[in-house]
């Protein structure tokens, strides 16, 4: 439903806009995920399938990008990494494409044996996307620090980094995009109580409509 109502939105923009330069996509995204994950000592291991969408408007060194996902991981090793992730970001890009700053709000949730919490963050990165020849490849490449903001229930800040890399190919003929790359996330809730840290890395697939470049 979010990628219909988006794709209705943004497929007569950029019919309207393509010839000013604008790049406008949006499309589905999916992380094939497995994650590590440590509480009162015990290291948990699960895996499990993140999907949702994703948007990006562009002109020349200025742009915004988002993105919502999530899914259910299921137990490969004890109950640690067993429950839900939820995760959202809107993004401001600021320089030319081969390397621009990529800095916003963020928000991870968790639903499981442990609890449900919920950590808001900012995300300051990097991203840089390099085209391949006249092949309709590009590579892309994001790295990003999380700058933790106190947690919905006051208890443990937040801290962590990504990093990202996609090929993406773009027919010459065609409004239309397609992904493949990986994805690795490590992400710490600290209080002084507990340190709870976790890592989640897999391989992520993207498609959808695209326009300009």
């Amino acid at each position: 439903m979010v990628l219909s109502v988006l794709a209705l939105t943004v497929i007569p923009l950029g019919h309207a806009a393509a010839q000013g330069g604008l790049e406008v996509s949006v499309g589905g995204v999916s992380m094939f995920a497995h994650r590590s994950a440590q509480f009162e000592g015990a290291v948990g291991t699960g895996s499990g399938t993140m999907p949702g969408g994703e948007f990006l408007l562009r002109l020349r060194y200025l742009g915004l990008a988002g993105r919502l996902f999530g899914g259910a991981f299921a137990a490969d090793s004890g109950i640690e990494a067993v429950g839900r992730i939820h995760a959202g970001d809107v993004r401001l890009i600021a320089g030319p494409r081969f390397i621009a700053a990529d800095i916003g709000y963020a928000r991870r949730a968790f639903s499981g044996a442990f609890g449900d919490r919920s950590w808001p963050f900012a995300r300051i990165g990097l991203r840089s996307t390099l085209a391949i020849g006249a092949s309709g490849l590009s590579a892309q490449f994001l790295v990003a620090y999380y700058a933790g903001l106190a947690g919905d229930d006051q208890r443990g800040r937040d801290s962590g980094r990504e990093a990202e890399t996609r090929l993406v190919y773009t027919p010459a003929r065609l409004p239309i995009y397609a992904a493949l790359g990986y994805r690795h996330e490590r992400f710490t809730v600290a209080s002084s109580q507990d340190v709870r840290p976790e890592v989640m890395g897999g391989i992520v697939v993207a498609a959808g409509v695209r326009f300009g470049r």
